[in-house]
């Protein structure tokens, strides 16, 4: 007598049968996965560091000036691979599988919070604000408002990062098309009764 047939045991994420845009969190590799972070910053931080040459006042310290370029690129890198791993560690690692719409999400987000990120990072003193402040033309604004505060750079920030969303969005999809889209769709024999 022949042992009765046992349904297989299904882990969590298999029971769901993906699409053609999503893929399994344990398909995905780690080291993909972070170049495709890296690369989905890029199209932002190119263009924030665009603007910061385009915006310096003529005849000011071109060393300062990339610097603060460089330090941008840099926020935006790390940023985007904080953002990522952690989103990834805790969501999708938990139910299992990502898509693409979510990838494309993951990269505005950044996109947007980028330079907020970027202006947190001088305004906890690691790099000191003050020096880099002559570079811009002054804007004109009431000496009875005080100083620019970091809510009010950072405001301004967030309001350009929407305006910049549709770089996200595209980083997004790099990010999709690079780092998740390579992992394995299948996870193994379809079919084992057939054999």
């Amino acid at each position: 007598m022949s042992a009765p047939l046992q349904k297989p045991i299904l882990r969590r994420d298999e029971v769901r049968v993906l699409r053609s845009n999503e893929r399994y969190w344990r398909n995905i590799r780690h080291s993909r996965l972070c170049i495709g972070l890296i690369i989905a910053s890029m199209p932002v931080s190119a263009v924030y560091g665009f603007l910061f040459l385009v915006l310096a006042k003529d005849g000011v310290d071109s060393i300062r000036m990339w610097i603060l370029v460089i330090t941008l690129v840099a926020t935006a890198l790390l940023w985007s691979l904080c953002v990522g791993n952690a989103y990834f560690a805790t969501f999708v690692r938990r139910r299992g599988f990502t898509g693409r719409t979510e990838c494309t999400l993951l990269g505005t987000v950044i996109a947007v919070t980028t330079l907020v990120i970027f202006w947190f990072v001088f305004d906890l003193g690691l790099i000191h604000l003050q020096l880099f402040l002559d570079l811009f033309p002054k804007s004109p604004r009431d000496p009875a408002l005080g100083p620019i505060s970091f809510w009010e750079v950072s405001w301004k920030s967030l309001l350009s990062g929407i305006c910049l969303s549709p770089l996200g969005l595209f980083g997004g999809w790099l990010f999709w098309r690079i780092g998740v889209r390579s992992a394995k769709t299948l996870t193994g024999d379809l079919a084992p009764v057939f054999d």
